[in-house]
């Protein structure tokens, strides 16, 4: 749907430039005929709110800002909790229910050998475990299926790190894996959509973009604009947040630069 809106806004100056009136009654009719119910009914509301003062920029505008919503609503109503939020999984009950009442004779929890013991542990463990994850996901926007890894996480867009999603005006001192260019992957110029399928043709992990499969991935990466368990680069979410008009107000404003691993050394 997106793709629909930005064809028609090109579409639509392409009018205006021939002399079209802005607010021709009859491309707004053309313009709402191509949308689904629901997207037709709210551009309805919002043109008897508007009157005569309704022109072809602002039925875009509105039916760009009625996607995004859909968009989010249904990104937000597929986070199901299988489980109350004051209780937790029976399974990780159980098992620190038997962790405490066993008799085997463990090292104490607070000792340095048990503290460097969690910390290996942690850092071996998978980040991928197919069972705890959905087997597919829906793209919200392009209805395409996708692994279920790429579904959104639980803690949102990381405001630290999407100030630097977007590319530098210079390029930098690395090599994109996913299009050979010197930018780091999460500044990749290629679209969601290329960005995972050259992960596939490439054989490149979609959580860290490194050279393995994701079920031998033991990266704590997590994506900064859903949270979930993929790589930006690939997020569904990206072309959302790649668009300045979505980007969070309570966000650092966008880096525009890159400074060389040489940058103190040359002065």
């Amino acid at each position: 749907m997106r793709l629909d809106a930005a064809a028609m806004s090109v579409v639509i100056q392409q009018m205006t430039d021939r002399g079209v009136p802005a607010d021709d009654y009859m491309t707004m009719w053309t313009i709402a005929a191509k949308l689904p119910e629901d997207l037709r009914k709210s551009l309805a509301r919002f043109s008897v709110k508007m009157g005569d003062s309704l022109t072809h920029e602002m039925v875009l505008d509105r039916i760009s800002r009625d996607i995004e919503t859909l968009a989010m609503e249904q990104i937000y109503t597929s986070q199901v909790n299988h489980h109350p939020l004051n209780e937790l999984p029976t399974s990780y009950a159980s098992v620190n229910f038997a962790n405490a009442n066993s008799n085997s004779s463990s090292v104490p929890p607070n000792t340095a050998q048990n503290r460097t013991s969690q910390t290996q542990n942690t850092h071996n463990s998978l980040a991928y475990i197919p069972s705890q994850h959905p087997t597919e996901y829906i793209d919200p926007i392009t209805k395409a299926k996708l692994e279920g890894y790429y579904a959104p996480g639980p803690k949102g867009v990381h405001l630290k790190v999407i100030p630097r999603s977007f590319p530098y005006t210079k390029e930098e001192d690395t090599k994109c894996r996913a299009c050979d260019g010197k930018h780091n992957e999460i500044r990749c110029a290629l679209s969601s959509a290329e960005f995972r399928s050259q992960c596939k043709q490439r054989n490149i992990c979609p959580n860290c973009a490194r050279k393995h499969d994701i079920t031998k991935c033991r990266s704590q990466y997590r994506c900064g604009y859903c949270d979930g368990l993929h790589h930006m680069g690939g997020c569904p979410l990206k072309e959302h947040y790649r668009n300045k008009k979505n980007y969070p107000a309570e966000a650092k404003p966008i880096e525009t630069f890159f400074r060389s691993n040489n940058f103190n050394k040359s002065k």
